[in-house]
C-alpha cells in the first residue's frame, strides 16, 4: 500500500516551554511520509527561534511566521499551505504517541473512511493522567458519526485526535476570532464524510494546563 503524504499542522503562539516535546513527538512518528507545518502566529517568545532551528534539522519541517490572527486563522493558514492528501492537527502544548499516524492512516485506508478518530490521554500539570476512549472499534456512516459526535460519549469536537482527508476542508474554514473553534467546524466535516472510523486506542496526549483556552 502506498504511503501517502500527511500534513501535520501545529499552530503556535508563545509556547516555548512546550514546543520541543510537541514537535519531537511528531518527528518520531513511525509513519515517516509526513510534512510538519509549524505556523508561528506572531509569537513574541523563543517559539520563533525554536521553529527556525527545527527547520534546519529535518526537511519535512516547514515554518511559517505570520501576524497574530488567533487559532482559527493559524489553522486555516496551515490548511492552505498543506501539500498532503490528509491533514491532522496537534496543539503546540500537546504531544502524540509515535505510532499514532501509522495506525490512523492504515485504519483509514482499510475501512475506506474519510476521517479516523482515536482516544486520548488527558494529562494534568500535577502529573495525573486519565484515559478517554471507547474499548470498541466503531465504523460509522455519516448519520451515525454525527450522533456519536454530539453525544460526547466516545469523542468530541476536538480537531486534534482525528485524521482527515484534506478535501473535506474545501469550502470549510475555522471561524476567525472564535474560541473553541472546533465546535463550529468538526460537525461540518463529519457531514461531508461518507464513513468515519473510531480506533479504540489512546494516541493523543491532551495537556490541561492553567492559562489554556479550554
Amino acid at each position: 500500500m502506498e504511503n501517502e503524504l500527511i500534513s501535520v499542522i501545529v499552530p503556535i503562539y508563545n509556547m516555548e516551554k512546550y514546543l520541543n516535546k510537541c514537535v519531537d513527538s511528531i518527528l518520531n512518528q513511525t509513519y515517516s511520509n509526513i510534512e510538519i507545518l509549524l505556523i508561528d502566529d506572531g509569537s513574541t517568545d523563543l517559539s520563533v527561534k525554536i521553529c527556525d532551528e527545527y527547520m534546519k534539522t529535518d526537511s519535512r519541517i516547514k515554518v511559517f511566521h505570520k501576524k497574530n490572527g488567533g487559532l482559527s486563522d493559524a489553522k486555516n493558514f496551515g490548511i492552505k499551505k498543506a501539500s498532503g492528501k490528509y491533514v491532522a492537527f496537534v496543539d503546540s502544548d500537546d504531544w502524540i504517541e509515535n505510532n499514532m499516524y501509522e495506525n490512523m492512516y492504515y485504519k483509514l485506508k482499510d475501512t475506506k473512511s474519510n476521517i479516523v478518530v482515536c482516544g486520548r490521554y488527558i494529562e494534568y500539570e500535577n502529573g495525573e493522567k486519565k484515559e478517554w476512549y471507547n474499548k470498541n472499534e466503531i465504523i460509522m456512516n455519516k448519520e451515525q458519526s454525527l450522533i456519536y459526535l454530539n453525544s460526547f460519549y466516545n469523542f468530541d469536537m476536538s480537531s486534534c485526535d482525528k485524521l482527515y482527508e484534506k478535501s473535506l476542508f474545501d469550502n470549510i474554514e475555522f471561524p476567525y476570532g472564535k474560541r473553541c473553534e472546533d465546535a463550529y467546524t468538526t460537525y461540518l466535516l463529519f457531514n461531508k464524510a461518507d464513513r468515519v472510523t473510531y480506533i479504540p486506542k489512546c494516541f493523543y496526549h491532551y495537556f490541561q494546563r492553567s492559562g489554556s483556552i479550554s
